[in-house]
């Protein structure tokens, strides 16, 4: 539509010209007839009749000149009018070249000593993160539109300051060429949105998945209410396959946990880049229920904990008994139409007892929605500048140990993300150290009182504690494709380390009070 109505635009700015021009020529033609033979006329010429017409459209009009026939005033007066237009004319393109270029320019010099972030284009995304730095008084937000590129701008920054460039654009391809050509630049951050996680990435690249991030956002907003909660999910595609990723890895609370998830959809891709799921987790597919304590021993599949992912079929309302019985129902397909369907059948037809929630952008009674942009586009949620931060930090507690390891700029993607997973997993921490049910605060106050706990627990709490670390590290690897063996080796993703927690060294074990011992040092680097 944007683009029929450009093309008529230019179609008419290409006859409206030459309109014009013969218009001036057919008024200078007549001035000319009516003037050249009559008594007293002073334009009796081309070069006279020319003269005249500028110096009257341009309002000058040095009276040196003049109509003297009724035809030649009459001509006379249509320029005047016509004047009025040039003037506009000539008006509107000097504010035109201002507005261009000029006036931009400028406002970049005068705010050159704040925070750029520069947003790349607009759409709904940008315009709420715009709308989010706005609130941060050091930060001035810009799209790069016309008439200056990303490049143009970055042109104009202060070397000195930190610049971030935000490539946001439905075009994951586009966003990583882009942020590839910025990876050299200096003092400039950049944030790419795509899914691909490489093995390396330079070091003033971030990556942005907003799927993982919308599922990381859902269970810290919603958490787990109960070791044995019982959740159903119905959906498929990327929402419903990071939620329940995220999920598993951070609905870790208890060793002895049973938390069940029915899946109602197809999940069938989620199956396959997940081969090894059952090692972790008691897998259930139809009427064949996997049992790996029986099909392999104890070394091949941990099985760290007595956890439930049942595969219930396609089609969501094949067994309403289910969905009547659930603590919590998910509905999250990726097209929002089709959960506001799913949530009119539900309410309809099953008698629900526990809490729905659902990945819908408006309000629905009965239901917690929460839509694909509800609170996931802010700078803290696309940059993840505390969840790094927090997840640098456990890596340089784990190097004061162990200093022969790498340091963060050296560490692949997966080890990075890693440590970010173990980060993530913080908040649930501390409602295990402290009780607290429902969404908590990661501040001093609450680290603090957590980390009292921890430090107070006898050595039965403390083996706890580390068994339960030791499952959410085991179910991040086998969730990436981890197996067991003897000896370490990461291009071929094997770890001695994938096993049940009772095999581990004492000293392994031990190692796992890292990320509890993080909540006493983690606020240390805002001292």
């Amino acid at each position: 539509m944007g683009e029929k109505k450009d093309r008529r635009n230019r179609n008419r700015k290409y006859i409206l010209i030459p309109a014009g021009i013969l218009l001036y020529a057919l008024l200078l033609i007549i001035l000319i007839k009516a003037e050249s033979s009559a008594e007293g006329a002073t334009i009796i010429s081309a070069p006279a009749a020319v003269w005249y017409s500028i110096t009257t459209l341009t309002t000058v009009g040095y009276g040196d000149m003049y109509p003297v026939t009724a035809t030649g005033r009459a001509v006379g007066v249509l320029f005047q009018l016509m004047s009025l237009g040039v003037l506009a004319a000539v008006l509107g393109m000097i504010f035109s070249i201002l507005r261009g270029r000029i006036i931009p320019s400028l406002i970049l010099y005068r705010n050159r000593n704040r925070h750029w972030f520069i947003l790349s284009g607009r759409n709904y995304r940008t315009e709420l993160l715009a709308k989010d730095l706005e609130k941060n008084k050091d930060a001035f937000p810009l799209f790069a539109e016309e008439p200056f590129s990303v490049e143009e701008i970055l042109e104009k920054r202060n070397p000195d300051k930190l610049c971030t460039v935000l490539l946001l654009g439905d075009s994951a391809r586009e966003n990583e060429h882009l942020a590839l050509e910025l990876s050299g630049e200096e003092n400039v951050r950049v944030c790419c949105m795509t899914e691909h996680e490489p093995e390396r990435l330079p070091a003033n690249i971030v990556l942005f998945n907003p799927y993982q991030s919308y599922a990381r956002l859902y269970w810290k907003k919603y958490p787990l209410h109960d070791k044995d909660e019982d959740i159903v999910m119905i959906g498929n595609g990327k929402y419903a396959f990071e939620l329940l990723e995220q999920a598993l890895l951070q609905n870790v609370m208890d060793e002895k946990q049973c938390v069940t998830y029915h899946l109602l959809g197809d999940f069938s891709e989620f199956m396959r880049c997940h081969p090894f799921l059952d090692r972790m987790v008691r897998l259930d597919i139809g009427d064949s229920v996997t049992d790996a304590d029986n099909s392999r021993t104890e070394t091949e599949n941990p099985q760290c904990s007595l956890d439930r992912v049942i595969l219930e079929g396609d089609k969501w309302n094949s067994d309403l008994d289910i969905l009547a019985s659930a603590d919590r129902i998910i509905v999250c397909y990726d097209d929002e139409n089709n959960n506001n369907s799913v949530l009119n059948s539900l309410f309809r037809y099953v008698a629900v007892s526990g809490k729905v929630y659902a990945v819908l952008s408006t309000e629905y009674e009965g239901a917690e929605c929460m839509g694909v942009c509800d609170g996931l586009y802010t700078e803290e949620v696309v940059l993840q500048q505390e969840l790094n931060r927090m997840a640098i930090h456990m890596h340089e507690l784990y190097l004061a140990d162990y200093p022969d390891n790498p340091g963060w700029q050296e560490l692949g993607m997966f080890l990075r993300q890693s440590n970010i997973a173990a980060a993530d997993h913080l908040e649930m921490k501390i409602r295990i150290l402290t009780g607290v049910k429902g969404e908590v605060s990661l501040n001093r106050e609450m680290c603090s009182k957590a980390y009292e706990v921890f430090i107070n627990a006898n050595e039965n709490l403390r083996r706890r504690f580390r068994e339960i670390e030791h499952m959410r590290w085991l179910r991040f690897h086998i969730l990436n494709n981890w197996q067991y063996d003897s000896a370490r080796d990461n291009a071929r993703r094997r770890h001695p380390m994938i096993c049940a927690f009772d095999e581990l060294s004492l000293e392994d074990q031990e190692k796992d009070d890292h990320s509890w011992e993080l909540l006493n040092t983690i606020w240390k680097d805002n001292d």
